[in-house]
């Protein structure tokens, strides 16, 4: 199964602004799919970046938080210290910017991305929490459905299906 789900991610992924989201239950070995097809295809040459984010499981990210771990993967230490001096549509443009220049295409890998779909599902139960973290989850999707250069592609890893991405494999 693992094999044939492998063949489904290159065949998807290797599209410039693809966007594929492998979904299941926890511990049903949906990151290290991803991990070892990731792998392979830097081996073959299909990617000439991978950016990993990682979402925490128990909270939300912000979305300053995700374009400073997007840019942690990108930039060298001198150009993290312009980075960190940006607002944050500067920050966006600098991403959209370094991601767009690459030879063939970008990854962007988001593992356990139903932290930002629970909160733009509305499952988060506290009120202020879902009014504080709605507009954040909501700039994330934004970001990764509509401010990603066109040689982008994306992989992520769900527990949750999120209405508003590319292929699902589940």
């Amino acid at each position: 199964r693992g094999e044939y789900i492998n063949k489904i991610i290159k065949k998807e992924i290797k599209v410039p602004a693809s966007k594929v989201c492998i979904i299941g239950p926890g511990g049903s070995g949906k990151s290290q799919l991803a991990f070892k097809a990731i792998h392979q295809y830097e081996k073959e040459g299909l990617f000439d970046l991978v950016v990993p984010v990682y979402f925490s499981d128990v909270s939300s990210m912000s979305f300053s938080d995700f374009l400073w771990n997007i840019a942690k993967s990108l930039f060298d230490i001198k150009d993290i210290q312009v980075f960190e001096k940006l607002d944050i549509e500067s920050r966006k443009k600098s991403i959209q910017n370094f991601l767009s220049q690459r030879r063939k295409h970008p990854l962007l890998f988001l593992d356990n991305y139903e932290t930002v779909s629970y909160i733009i599902n509305d499952k988060i139960k506290n009120i202020t929490a879902i009014v504080e973290q709605y507009d954040e989850a909501v700039k994330i999707s934004n970001f990764i459905n509509n401010d990603l250069p066109s040689n982008t592609s994306v992989l992520v890893t769900s527990r949750e299906k999120n209405n508003n991405f590319g292929l699902l494999i589940v």
